[in-house]
Order: C-alpha cells, then structure tokens, then sequence
C-alpha cells in the first residue's frame, strides 16, 4: 500500500485485519463450546474437523508451493492490490483484506482444534502450547526484519518448507480423521493383515485410512504436474 501511494487506505486496512482477528478468536470459541458439549460423539467430530483440515490443509500448500517464484509471488500480490483499488470501493478493499485475514485464522483455528484432538496427553498438550508459542516468536521476528529492515527474506525456501508441511500434516490428518470416525463407531474398518502402523505419519492397517491418503497422493503428482506446466508458460501463472 505505502509503495503504491496508498497510505491513506492503511487504516481502512488495519480495521479490517482487526475485526478478522476477533472473527477468528469467536471461531476459536465456538469449537470450543462444541467440543465440550460432544459427549460421546467427540471422536465423530475430532475426525470430521481433522478431514475439514486436510482439504484446506492441501489447497493452501498447493497455493505456497505454486508462489514458490518470488516473481510470482510478487505479481499476485500487486494484482490483488490493482484490482480493490480500481474498482474505487473501499467496502471491497475492506472485504478482500478481512477475507485473507479470516480465512488464515480460520485455518489456524481448524489445524490446532485437529491437534489437540490427536493429543491425548498433558505432554502432548504443552508441546502444542509450546509450538504455538514458538511460532508466534517467529512470525514477530520476521515482521520486525520486513518492517524495520533491507533484509529481503528468502520466499522461495519458505515458500517450499511450508507447503511441504502443510501437505505432510494433510496426509497424516487424512488416516488420523478417518481412524477418530472408526473409534466413533461410524463404521466397521476393513484390517489389512501384516500392513504396518506408522501412527506418526497417520498409517493404520486399514482400507478405510489408506484410501484417502493414495487419494492426497494422486492429487499430489497431479498437482506438481499443472505446477509444471504452468512455470513452462512464464507469462500463465502471473495473469493469474
């Protein structure tokens, strides 16, 4: 905004941001009141949320993964930008920018809400807290370095460590989520004898936990493909 001349927009902008924070802590509170209230129908709904995490989980290391370039980064960004502030409405800027906020906050909501629900320890809890913790340290410093700093931070291996563990969390989530809906009692899962469990990676002799992982897998290979194609195309992925 301030390189494009548009600093009079900044507090429309941080209104925005602000408002999507506390839309995200009311999102945070209302799981929490229906995780209370589960009863026993808590692992249906630690599985559903942990499966709602593994799609969003996906979509969005599938996004990072074909930002890698900085250049195409850098030309998604100011054509976001060119696009609220053309249309000359400030209820659509408000909008775009509560949007990307919430839509993060969301996400974040849903990924610790599948964590916790796979920690079934108080060891377990505390290094959640503490990778929470940690995590905000080091989005503070990297704010800090951007704002108050030359010192450009290198996207591309971000960019490609993030969206390799957001893909990592999505397949584990993927045989976690369908193993919390069988000790649900949703369904009866068909064993595979002398399959290995890896319950690290969300493994399970199962046919019913399998599935979706060789799913996330094919989605995987196809999604490097179009990444592929699309970086051969210089000019396909900026338009965009």
């Amino acid at each position: 905004m301030v390189k494009n001349n548009h600093q009079d927009k900044l507090p429309l902008i941080r209104q925005s941001v602000i408002v999507a924070l506390i839309a995200s802590v009311i999102t945070a509170a209302i799981f929490q009141m229906l995780f209370t209230n589960s009863g026993a129908s808590r692992e249906l709904l630690e599985g559903i949320t942990m499966l709602i995490a593994v799609v969003m989980l996906f979509f969005m290391s599938y996004w990072l993964l074909s930002k890698v370039e900085a250049r195409h980064w850098k030309a998604w960004l100011e054509g976001k930008l060119s696009h609220s502030l053309s249309r000359g409405s400030l209820v659509g800027l408000w909008l775009t920018s509560f949007l990307a906020v919430y839509r993060e906050g969301a996400e974040t909501v849903l990924f610790y809400y599948a964590l916790i629900g796979d920690a079934n320890t108080v060891s377990g809890h505390m290094a959640i807290g503490a990778g929470f913790v940690i995590g905000c340290v080091v989005l503070l410093l990297a704010w800090l370095v951007m704002r108050y700093s030359v010192v450009r931070l290198p996207l591309k291996p971000f960019f490609m460590f993030t969206g390799s563990f957001m893909y990592l969390m999505a397949f584990v989530f993927a045989g976690k989520g369908v193993l919390e809906l069988v000790e649900g009692k949703l369904f009866q899962p068909t064993l595979i004898n002398g399959f290995p469990e890896i319950s690290w990676l969300g493994i399970y002799p199962y046919v019913e936990t399998l599935l979706p992982q060789v799913v996330l897998l094919l989605a995987a290979l196809v999604a490097l493909w179009v990444m592929r194609r699309k970086s051969a195309v210089p000019g396909e992925t900026i338009k965009k």
